[in-house]
């Protein structure tokens, strides 16, 4: 008798763990076969319960089923002499039989192989299809499994929905006012998905006999249905074709458009595109060179000064006065920008005492912390990346030919100390003159040489300084204080009068032109300081791109892989289904072996005990928030933190290396291709000395940037249709198409003569291809919510007439579910385009 009964019948635990105990170790001792006996084609040849000990512990499992039947008859069910008398809910346990052959059905699943499918005769195949096409779908016998796999199916995506519903409340409702609001609407909708939920379970439980008359082959299933479940079925299939009348439509039309008139757009469009280099000015058709005349940089000058937004029109530059009038603006915008990136770049480590103490993380969005990835382990979704693509980036790795000038510069972007960068960036105007005159030019080749030796000696004590500012502060927890220190210290020995004098403009002998040539040409002085100030500030950007794509890989695992926090730990709860199996390259058995889905009595069962989170009022928030500042992206993780994750920063050291392989490769090539007509060897020519490296650099932050958003624009398309399916596989299969559009590289062509071309080409059809998503996602937006008006007119409550009917919505409070800028999503609307994009 089980102490948790009071009227001696035996619980749903004993039953459960006493079917779930005796069938497992009969499934183990079936496995336990001797070497010899194993054949390939095992599942043809093995015979279940052929052994001794698989027939004595069978009969042990009878007698148990019979002494557990025998007890709930005598103590569970009420009989005439005590009507009132409490019973069990528990079912009586079946024949010994069915648990025959559902271990049988399992072990001939999970002993087949995939092999080389057999050669078929056409004609045979042809007339299988015409005896399917011929034959009635709905019988008597057919429609019990299909009505219940329904109701199962069915009472899972309703569990989802509630958990969406309830999940975006916890989000998005915070404030008193829409609470207020909504609050009553939130309510109604939950108590109508948890009444639906129930009936569908009720009834798939009730259906699941058919499953049972299948696999023994005995009883009649069509006495099991009933009027209702046809009318549910029926009301949700008319719905759920109405949703995907819009998008077949627009696929027939497309299917059928004339190629040649779609090649012909395509081709109009990408020319259309392609006629001018988004974010790059200048030139972009070729490697970019030294250029130090004003009429040469004017055009890069007037973008990276309406890029800042400083109060200057370079058109309107005369004299020397009004190029240092130019610097000093600069010279101040410098200084306030530089000390806002640097301190955007320092990411003190999640909990962390000194964390704790400053509150740094929760103040403002530019001053994030580290955060270790700890769902990698868990990610369920792979992607598919381009062959082509990974065997030129392994032969340019291979190569390891790395300009290294242009490695030095893209250091030299991750100097922290402001004084000294300023040092550096006016040492490097300083060596690029104009181009010297025949009569002076030996007089001027040493003090040339004099002056380059200088500079690469003050860049490489700011990269070692730089190292040396990095290693000071990962000691500190990558605050600032030693930052500080170093701005003093360097202050104290490299501090000029004359030179602080000449960069705020103050210095008298600029009228009689008998100061340092630099500072006379402020301009160029302008121009490289604004180069500098936007790499790191693309840099910045890109980090911020990165990192949401990481989180929504997170989201995108904690909802695959059922993540839970359990004592600070991670551990993964969901089973995946044939489906999500065989998309990775599997049987398709859903839950292999080791799955426990035979110990529960029903299938619905086990759908229920994963949806435990329906017995309660609320559920727990893991998901990030995101905002959105000028080119930011800003990251928040549950608890109110900014965060940036530290496979985020692994992702921006990756890709910056990816750029100085690309950037070299193409240097090489242009050296190349201009000493090819040359016989003579110069030694300037074959260093690449008037290549702009600051400027291959610039282009390629700029490009790789826009590639980035470009793909996050595309990739919210899907994830906003993600966060609106409630099934298993279409939830699997969007997640695979996001997760392919996350790690999308661009096609690269080395063998032209730049890469801007390349990146234009791939940003165009990224925004093609999210110019069509979005329209399509638009217009079926719209007409779903339009029939949902149609259908809920009658304003009904949510009787046993409207199961089977997709949710209602409320039109109110619009939330932005990802990073886009672009709000069209409600907190109470539903699934209603759920299998659109499939």
């Amino acid at each position: 008798m089980c102490s948790w009964t009071t009227t001696g019948a035996p619980c749903t635990h004993c039953v459960s763990f006493t079917h779930f105990t005796v069938s497992h170790r009969i499934t183990a001792q079936m496995f336990v076969t001797p070497v010899a006996e194993r054949r390939p084609a095992m599942c043809d040849v093995y015979r279940v319960s052929s052994s001794g000990r698989v027939e004595q512990m069978e009969a042990e499992l009878s007698q148990q089923l019979s002494a557990l039947q025998a007890e709930i008859e005598e103590n569970g069910f009420p009989r005439r002499e005590a009507p009132s008398r409490c019973y069990s809910s528990v079912s009586p346990p079946k024949d010994v039989s069915f648990f025959r052959v559902e271990r049988e059905h399992t072990l001939r699943r999970g002993l087949q192989v995939s092999e080389a499918l057999p050669v078929q005769s056409q004609a045979d195949i042809v007339q299988r299809e015409l005896d399917s096409c011929l034959s009635l779908e709905y019988t008597p016998d057919s429609l019990p499994p299909l009505l219940h796999q329904f109701f199962t199916d069915r009472s899972y995506h309703l569990a989802q929905i509630k958990y969406l519903l309830m999940l975006r409340w916890r989000r998005f409702c915070r404030h008193s006012g829409v609470i207020e609001t909504l609050y009553p609407h939130y309510k109604d909708q939950v108590s109508y998905l948890t009444r639906e939920y129930e009936d569908a379970v009720q009834r798939a439980r009730r259906l699941s006999a058919s499953r049972d008359n299948i696999l023994t082959g005995r009883g009649n299933a069509a006495s099991l249905l009933a009027q209702d479940d046809v009318v549910i079925y029926l009301r949700w299939l008319v719905c759920h074709l109405h949703s995907v009348h819009t998008v077949h439509n627009f696929l027939r039309v497309l299917h059928y458009i004339p190629a040649c008139e779609r090649e012909e757009e395509a081709q109009s469009k990408v020319d259309e595109g392609t006629s001018h280099a988004a974010g790059v000015p200048g030139p972009a058709d070729t490697v970019p060179l030294h250029t130090v005349h004003l009429e040469e940089f004017l055009p890069e000058l007037q973008a990276l000064i309406a890029h800042f937004h400083l109060p200057h029109d370079p058109q309107n530059l005369r004299t020397t006065a009004d190029e240092m009038e130019l610097f000093s603006t600069v010279w101040r915008e410098f200084r306030t920008v530089f000390r806002q990136q640097e301190q955007m770049k320092t990411f003190p480590q999640y909990d962390g005492s000194e964390v704790k103490q400053s509150q740094w993380g929760r103040t403002s969005a530019g001053l994030a912390v580290r955060k270790e990835a700890d769902w990698i382990p868990f990610i369920q979704v792979k992607p598919k990346r381009d062959p082509w693509q990974q065997k030129l980036l392994m032969k340019l790795k291979e190569k390891k030919s790395v300009d290294e000038l242009l490695k030095m510069h893209s250091r030299f972007l991750q100097v922290p100390d402001l004084l000294c960068v300023a040092s550096a960036l006016k040492a490097q105007a300083a060596d690029l003159q104009p181009a010297p005159t025949s009569s002076s030019l030996s007089r001027g080749s040493e003090t040339r040489r004099h002056k380059t030796a200088e500079i690469w000696t003050s860049i490489y004590s700011a990269v070692s300084l730089a190292q040396e500012t990095h290693e000071r502060s990962t000691g500190s927890g990558g605050r600032g204080g030693h930052e500080k220190e170093s701005l003093k210290s360097q202050t104290k020995e490299s501090y000029s009068f004359e030179d602080s004098l000449q960069l705020l403009g103050l210095d008298e002998s600029l009228e009689d032109g008998r100061s340092d040539p630099v500072v006379t040409r402020g301009a160029y002085l302008s121009l490289i300081y604004l180069r500098h100030l936007k790499l790191r500030q693309l840099q910045r950007v890109s980090l911020g791109l990165l990192n949401y794509l990481r989180s929504l890989e997170r989201t995108l695992t904690f909802d695959l892989a059922g993540l839970q926090l359990e004592e600070g730990e991670l551990c993964s709860t969901a089973e995946e289904t044939g489906w999500m199996n065989a998309a990775r390259g599997g049987g398709g058995e859903a839950g292999g072996l080791g799955s426990l889905q035979f110990s529960h009595n029903t299938p619905v069962d086990c759908k229920v005990h994963c949806s435990e989170f329906m017995q309660f009022a609320e559920v727990e928030n893991l998901h990030d928030f995101y905002s959105v500042e000028g080119r930011f992206v800003h990251t928040q993780d549950q608890r109110g933190f900014y965060v940036v994750y530290d496979v985020a920063l692994q992702d921006l050291e990756e890709l910056e290396k990816q750029i100085l392989l690309v950037g070299s490769r193409f240097i090489q090539r242009n050296t190349v291709k201009k000493m090819r007509g040359t016989e003579a060897a110069d030694v300037r020519a074959w260093a690449g000395s008037e290549v702009d490296r600051v400027a291959v650099l610039l282009n390629l932050w700029t490009c790789e940037t826009e590639f980035l958003e470009s793909k996050v624009q595309l990739l919210n398309c899907y994830y906003e249709a993600y966060q609106h399916a409630a099934g298993t596989e279409e939830r699997f299969q969007l997640a695979r198409v996001v997760t392919d559009i996350m790690h999308s590289r661009p096609q690269l062509d080395l063998d032209q003569d730049y890469l801007v071309q390349a990146y234009r080409a791939e940003i165009d059809c990224l925004r093609s291809h999210r110019q069509l998503i979005r329209g399509v996602l638009d217009n079926q937006i719209d007409s779903q919510r339009q029939y949902l008006q149609r259908i809920w007119r009658d304003d009904h409550r949510g009787s046993v007439q409207d199961f089977g009917r997709p949710p209602n919505y409320v039109p109110k409070h619009p939330v932005s579910l990802g990073g886009s800028r672009r709000v069209h999503t409600e907190v109470l609307v539903d699934l209603v385009y759920s299998k659109t994009l499939h």
